[in-house]
């Protein structure tokens, strides 16, 4: 079985030498849960990679539907899986369909050794790797492996480690006996777990959405799925980062993400961690530029020298080529080459004058 097949890839080709966006889902769903961005980045001409990672859709069973024996259905099947919880020997070769190594599967390490043969496999040379959750540390260990891969890393609400450590004054977010509490309910009360972690997870009050993701974590083996929580929780990952950031190839995309680039050690001063999260925004484009607006917004958990520099998002971007709206600048009065008074994610705006005199200000678009 190749890896394409083992791991359900769906792989679009891009078009114009665009580049291929690999798409990597977090715990608890599966390729498809990119069903609304794929077909917007096929528009715009990106080849497209979906793949799901091992523990996705394990049960042989599928999706449990809402019915009066759900709950029966589904402890009948719990018990029958977590009798089955054995380790299998450590393998380099894809397995077998619906089956997942609990040995091999213990890090994260073999997770990243999978996204590279699945590169490999499909000759992908470069790729820009958009990572939600724990897929977002899979692609910068990745990353870091082989370099040549990935032109960038993208990060959507990644951690190098769940659990606070008070002795470096980072936060994870849980405290011990959370995660242990959690582990806990996942092997005991995983259908119970799965309906309050739903709703939870999804912040915005959306039905569909919470029932989609409920829907995708019971097709998650219950005993793959207390294997993979205590992976994710249980990881810390921070030593890899300064690696991630000479390389040059991660964004946050979230307060969390920032607050792990922010409160780690690098081997460069926050003030220029700040610049340099600002620019990397600026060459990603009007919809990163636009997260870190929002972020700089909220500043939450942000030292004051990175913020400094994120709050420059606001009305301080970086001027675009706006010569092919040099005829309507200058019948307005604006000289070629004027630089703008303010510049935002997708607009520039100039200071003009009407033939009675009058000041204008003209707004002009981004034209790509």
């Amino acid at each position: 079985m190749s890896w394409a097949e083992y791991t359900l890839a769906s792989y679009d080709e891009s078009k114009d030498d665009n580049p291929v966006v690999v798409l990597g889902h977090g715990f608890g769903c599966d390729s498809t849960c990119w069903h609304n961005l794929k077909p917007l980045l096929l528009r715009r001409g990106y080849g497209v990679l979906t793949y799901d990672l091992p523990y996705a859709r394990t049960s042989q069973s599928g999706a449990f539907t809402e019915s009066p024996n759900r709950r029966k259905t589904f402890r009948t099947i719990f018990e029958k899986f977590l009798s089955a919880l054995t380790a299998s020997p450590r393998v380099r070769t894809p397995l077998g369909a619906k089956s997942f190594d609990f040995q091999r599967y213990s890090t994260l390490g073999a997770y990243s050794d999978d996204l590279i043969c699945l590169l490999d496999e499909l000759r992908v040379s470069e790729c820009i790797f958009v990572g939600h959750s724990v897929s977002g540390m899979i692609g910068l260990s990745a990353s870091i492996k082989r370099s040549d891969l990935f032109r960038r890393v993208i990060m959507l609400a990644s951690s190098p480690r769940y659990i606070d450590d008070p002795s470096t004054d980072y936060v994870g977010g849980f405290q011990e006996e959370q995660v242990r509490e959690l582990l806990n309910n996942v092997e005991h009360h995983y259908e119970d777990w799965v309906a309050g972690f739903a709703s939870l997870a999804v912040e915005e009050p959306n039905d569909a959405a919470v029932k989609q993701f409920t829907s995708s974590l019971l097709e998650v083996r219950p005993d793959v799925a207390l294997a993979t929580c205590k992976t994710i929780f249980l990881m810390d990952l921070r030593e890899m980062l300064p690696e991630v950031t000479r390389a040059q190839r991660v964004l946050g995309t979230t307060s969390t993400t920032l607050q792990m680039l922010a409160r780690l050690r690098w081997d460069r001063n926050r003030r220029g961690l700040g610049r340099w999260m600002r620019e990397t925004s600026e060459r990603m484009g009007p919809l990163f530029v636009k997260v870190m607006q929002f972020v700089s917004v909220r500043g939450e958990g942000l030292d004051p020298e990175i913020l400094e520099e994120l709050v420059k998002l606001q009305d301080s971007v970086t001027p675009f080529d706006c010569s092919v709206y040099e005829d309507l600048l200058s019948s307005y009065g604006v000289p070629g080459g004027a630089a703008p008074i303010a510049c935002g994610s997708v607009a520039a705006v100039y200071r003009g004058s009407m033939r009675d005199g009058r000041e204008v200000a003209i707004k002009v678009v981004r034209p790509d």
